[in-house]
């Protein structure tokens, strides 16, 4: 599973040049790994990298890594393919990767092991050339994330409708489908920290924000990468959330989308178009692959739809739980209703 991007040629030309926020996750078969993702960000100028930190998540092993000199890459052929090697202390890693746009790649690593694929945006960070700042976290997000559950035999899938006061202080609800039980959580308070590179990190006195926070990095404010320390290796985005409040009418016309991660092989892939008509009803077909079933232009499973001011929203004939939340009246985010009540969930993404 993963997304077809139309390529602006024209950004060929200008090749990497600038800070960018990156996002990987794939597998390390080596005997203390398994599912690993990254989030960091590193500077691209003049076919060298500079400036690299990374935190990453490898079968629970956390690591936070710094590099001033990360390596180098090549530049751009006639269809935007570049190869680099990125280099940390003794160790380097060979990577391809394809210019989507002047602010994205698509980046897949070249070495056998470990087998990693994601995503590179370039920042826009604050005017003034200071860097982020605490002000860059402020109103409303919307996180979701992909990861394992069951000692990694079932998936989790979670989404997070948070608040940040642009200063030090951000709330935190989240919604989740771990192996087929729905949770969801009080409001956690978290104390967040914004670093100049955009590397945002969380903290409490207490248990407050919950025993395994995540670590962000930034690509602009109120938006960037996530991975957290569970033994998941939970990772996904954040992005901001249009002001409410919110109703039925806040999604209307056609929309499209899919998966954001298969986690576990034995997983569904699935895409969907479906409209939902600003008044509570979903029409739509899914197209569903897994090792053991396909179902092709079936109806979507979902009839219906509520959502409430804060743009959760729950979906028939489900009841009232929360199955997703809208992030704007062109995007949201929800738990595929075909894996609801299985070990294997999974998180639909769907844009206008």
């Amino acid at each position: 599973t993963g997304q077809l991007l139309r390529q602006n040629t024209s950004a060929f030309a200008g090749g990497l040049n600038g800070n960018y926020a990156f996002h990987t996750v794939g597998w390390d078969p080596s005997a203390s790994g398994g599912r690993d993702a990254c989030v960091g960000v590193l500077n691209a100028s003049g076919n060298t990298f500079s400036s690299l930190e990374e935190d990453c998540n490898d079968a629970w092993t956390v690591s936070t890594l710094n590099e001033p000199n990360a390596g180098t890459y090549t530049t751009v052929d006639a269809n935007g393919r570049g190869t680099g090697m990125i280099t940390l202390g003794d160790n380097s890693s060979n990577i391809a990767f394809y210019v989507v746009s002047g602010g994205q790649l698509l980046v897949v690593s070249a070495d056998g092991t470990p087998a990693l694929s994601g995503e590179w945006d370039q920042q826009s960070a604050p005017a003034g050339g200071a860097g982020f700042t605490q002000a860059s976290l402020s109103g409303n997000m919307v996180f979701y994330l992909s990861g394992l559950s069951l000692g990694g035999t079932a998936s989790a899938v979670s989404m997070e409708t948070a608040n940040a006061d642009g200063s030090s202080s951000m709330a935190i609800k989240f919604y989740q489908d771990r192996a087929g039980t729905m949770q969801i959580s009080g409001t956690y308070t978290c104390t967040y920290t914004v670093a100049p590179n955009g590397r945002v990190t969380l903290s409490s006195s207490g248990q407050n924000c919950g025993g395994t926070p995540p670590v962000f990095y930034l690509t602009g404010p109120n938006s960037g990468f996530i991975v957290d320390a569970s033994p998941g290796v939970d990772t996904g985005s954040l992005e901001p959330q249009l002001a409410g409040p919110f109703s039925n009418s806040s999604i209307s016309g056609s929309f499209f989308g899919g998966m954001t991660e298969v986690v576990v092989q034995s997983g569904q892939t699935e895409v969907e178009p479906v409209t939902p008509d600003g008044s509570g009803n979903f029409a739509g077909v899914s197209d569903v692959n897994s090792m053991n079933a396909q179902w092709v232009g079936s109806s979507f499973p979902a009839a219906g739809y509520a959502i409430n001011s804060d743009g959760t929203f729950s979906i028939n004939p489900w009841g009232g739980t929360v199955a997703g939340i809208v992030i704007s009246n062109t995007k949201f985010v929800m738990f595929s209703p075909s894996t609801l009540s299985t070990p294997l969930p999974t998180l639909l993404v769907m844009e206008q």
